[in-house]
């Protein structure tokens, strides 16, 4: 991913691929435990020298945060809220250095797939909960589906789904789901919660 990243339109002493790669060793480092799994902040401050700039601030901004994204699907990781990359410039700072600030800022994420059905739902996040509970990320109120039903995470280029000890199982493609193992499902897969199903899209 990081090695994608449009290079041959750099000349500066910093690479965004460089820049891209600490702001991902810093989120590395910055996990935080969410009940779901591993969340890491989505606002990021990128300070670095003027003569270090090759593209307008904005450019560059767009350009990191696509790729902070695209390793955040990668790696599974949990995200409060849309990836905000903030170029800050400052002269004093010596050249080839590269400053990054991680911090929190929740807010709507942009759907990346839909379970289509009555209701369709949408998912938003790389980890998330199915169930009957408002804590969960798509919330199936219905008393069959359990509070803490079943869990679904986007990684290494592909979609998992584990039960979560639901009472009325969790299938896909009409195969029952475990709780010990997660089970990859792809566009058009059926999946059902309980007596509620859903055939997987992508947004």
């Amino acid at each position: 991913m990081l090695d994608g990243m449009a290079g041959r339109v750099f000349s500066g002493r910093v690479h965004p691929t460089e820049i891209a790669s600490r702001m991902v060793r810093e989120a590395d480092l910055s996990t935080i435990e969410h009940h779901t799994g591993p969340m890491v902040p989505n606002c990021i401050t990128v300070t670095i020298n003027p003569n270090d700039l090759d593209l307008p601030p904005d450019s560059l901004s767009r350009i990191l945060a696509e790729a902070y994204e695209a390793h955040a699907a990668e790696q599974g990781w949990r995200l409060p809220g849309p990836t905000f990359v903030n170029i800050k410039l400052d002269p004093d700072l010596g050249v080839g250095t590269i400053d990054c600030d991680l911090e929190v800022r929740r807010g709507m994420r942009h759907p990346w797939g839909r379970l289509t059905g009555k209701p369709t739902l949408d998912l938003s996040n790389n980890r998330l909960w199915v169930g009957r509970s408002d804590e969960c990320d798509v919330v199936l109120p219905y008393d069959a589906v359990s509070r803490r039903h079943a869990e679904i995470v986007r990684r290494h280029g592909s979609i998992w789904i584990r039960d979560l000890g639901s009472a009325n199982g969790t299938f896909a493609n009409g195969q029952r789901v475990g709780e010990d193992e997660s089970v990859e499902i792809q566009p058009g897969s059926v999946v059902t919660f309980a007596d509620r199903s859903y055939r997987l899209e992508l947004a």
